[in-house]
Formats: structure tokens, C-alpha cells, sequence
């Protein structure tokens, strides 16, 4: 499988996390994971770019757009501890496992901002 279209499984893995665990950690693997990485290797990379609108477009499909919404306005923390650990658990131990680095912190909000004008706003 291409690396770039990697996101067709996430799509799949996601439908099984909600059945599981809720919708609210099936939106925080997807977008607040998934979705967030792809962006970034998206940046520079025409193979990447060209699949951005098609997974926003499956994301779509699987979420009503007001849990897409509601996800976006309240999201606090990305990537694999954002969705994995409790609120508990991040405030013990996950704020030290991950450097603070300002500069990825405010592309990922850049990334963010993008992401909900691809979900969200019917442009």
C-alpha cells in the first residue's frame, strides 16, 4: 500500500475505536492524530496534498458534522496522547514524556485552523 493513501485503514481502525470506546476517542485518533500527521507531510508533498481532500471527505461520511464541530472547538491536546491517555494520566506523566517546542506548537495550530476549514466550512 502507498504511504500516502495510509489513511484509508485509519478511517477503518476509527469506526472500530468508536464502536469501542466512544466517538470523542475515535475523532481524537483521526483527526487529533491521523489527520494532524498527514497534514504535516503534506507540507512540500504533492502525493500528500492530492489525498488531504479525500480523507476529509471519508471523515465526513463517518461523523456528524456537529461531533466534527463540537471535537474541533474543544480539542486540548494531539497526537497519541491526546486520544490514549486520561486526563489523569496526561497531567501525571504525558506532559513530561513530550518536549514543548513553540514552534511545532504553532504550526499544529495553523494545522488545526486548516483542518477545520476542511471539515467544518462548506467552502
Amino acid at each position: 500500500m502507498d504511504f500516502h493513501k495510509q489513511w484509508k485503514e485509519q478511517c477503518e481502525a476509527a469506526g472500530g475505536i468508536q464502536e469501542r470506546y466512544g466517538t470523542d476517542k475515535a475523532l481524537g485518533y483521526l483527526i487529533g492524530e491521523k489527520l494532524l500527521n498527514h497534514m504535516q507531510a503534506a507540507e512540500g508533498n504533492e502525493l500528500f496534498e492530492g489525498e488531504i481532500t479525500l480523507f476529509c471527505s471519508e471523515i465526513k461520511k463517518m461523523f456528524e458534522p456537529w461531533e466534527i464541530e463540537f471535537y474541533l472547538d474543544n480539542i486540548e491536546r494531539t497526537g497519541a496522547s491526546g486520544h490514549l491517555m486520561t486526563d489523569d494520566e496526561y497531567k501525571e506523566v504525558g506532559h513530561k514524556m513530550f518536549e514543548f517546542d513553540v514552534v511545532d506548537s504553532a504550526e499544529n495550530i495553523l494545522r488545526i485552523e486548516k483542518i477545520k476549514s476542511l471539515l467544518i466550512n462548506d467552502d
